[in-house]
């Protein structure tokens, strides 16, 4: 039987001088940034809404998102993030195509657990990291009430 080790214990453990475990990697809090978005008219393709931003550094664990019915037929919508001064923009990185049709919540992971998003680590040297939505489906939303509320919970220190 053999003993593994994952990157922090080897760190700690196995190193000939021990390496010191990044910043956020053990002990971490984890942190909840919120916004929301309350529609006044209808959102046409690529209209983008600005939400929250990420402070330096930050590592995603997951996103939350909850939705009234913003379209009646076949409404999507992206979430992700802008680019900051080092990390390449993503608008899709945490959710892609999520079906806004009827009211709903989603969390990343549960959506597509294999997105960009999961436990992404923005740099801590680009600065803050803008979050936003876009509206993908070619006929826009077609709802003029209801909201988009996000969480992104992220560990920082």
């Amino acid at each position: 039987m053999a003993t593994k080790y994952g990157v922090g214990a080897t760190k700690r453990d196995n190193s000939t001088i021990p390496s010191l475990i990044e910043q956020g990697e053990h002990r971490g809090r984890v942190r909840c940034e919120y916004d929301e978005y309350t529609l006044t008219a209808a959102l046409t393709q690529n209209d983008v809404i600005k939400l929250m931003k990420l402070p330096a550094g930050a590592r995603v664990h997951n996103v939350y998102v909850y939705f009234h019915a913003l379209d009646a037929s076949a409404g999507t919508i992206d979430l992700g993030w802008e680019a900051n001064s080092v990390d390449a923009a993503d608008a899709d990185g945490f959710m892609d195509a999520l079906a806004v049709t009827s009211a709903g919540a989603q969390d990343m992971q549960g959506d597509k657990p294999t997105r960009p998003g999961v436990f992404k680590s923005f740099s801590p040297l680009g600065g803050e990291t803008q979050i936003s939505a876009t509206v993908t489906h070619s006929g826009g939303l077609d709802a003029t009430s209801g909201s988009l509320k996000v969480a992104v919970y992220y560990h920082l220190d």
